[in-house]
């Protein structure tokens, strides 16, 4: 969509979600929606950037993080250039960090169901998640979350979460789960922070 408001924020994701920032949508690619229950939780500090909202969340209780939501582009330039804006970023934004979108890259050959591979585009994204001493959550349901919808469909795991280490340990309970979806090629990650 390339227009939100409060009216298809709560539409679409219910009453309860009553701060929200987005980046509009291009055409059918791109768009960011990052919405909140401020009952429970706010964001502010947000910074807009092509392909990421950056924002500050506070809880009622823990202390504060911050989370970017992603969007990755599409050519190689691009893609090294979102990641040089992403490290900017993050060193300006210091203490506990979530990253997570739609990178449009992969980390691993096996993150592709072919071995038509942008070795070099692969080695950048690592590169990446190395310096900024990154990991990887683990997710639940499926091995790949895109899918070129064709007859002889490639898959690819192109949308994942990323932490920090103090944002690991600030939340040991996680559980991110791989969801299916019949309206996106790309599925749905839902990651809950107190699993039981």
């Amino acid at each position: 969509m390339d227009v939100m408001d409060q009216f298809i924020v709560m539409q679409c994701l219910g009453p309860s979600f009553d701060g929200f920032s987005y980046l509009p949508a291009e055409e059918t690619r791109g768009g960011i929606l990052i919405a909140w229950n401020t009952s429970a939780l706010w964001v502010d500090n947000l910074v807009h950037n092509a392909n990421f909202i950056l924002g500050l969340v506070h809880t009622r209780e823990g202390q504060p993080w911050w989370i970017s939501v992603v969007y990755g582009p599409q050519s190689d330039e691009l893609k090294t250039q979102f990641l040089e804006d992403l490290r900017a970023r993050r060193l300006l934004c210091q203490g506990p960090w979530m990253i997570l979108g739609d990178f449009n890259m992969i980390l691993r050959a096996n993150e592709k169901s072919n071995t038509n591979l942008n070795r070099s585009m692969m080695r950048k994204f690592k590169t990446f998640v190395d310096n900024n001493e990154l990991k990887e959550l683990h997710m639940h349901g499926t091995r790949f979350t895109w899918s070129n919808e064709r007859d002889q469909a490639v898959l690819m795991k192109i949308d994942r979460v990323l932490v920090s280490g103090d944002w690991d340990l600030n939340f040991p309970e996680v559980l991110l789960q791989a969801l299916s979806s019949n309206i996106s090629d790309n599925a749905p990650l839902h990651l809950s922070t107190s699993a039981p």
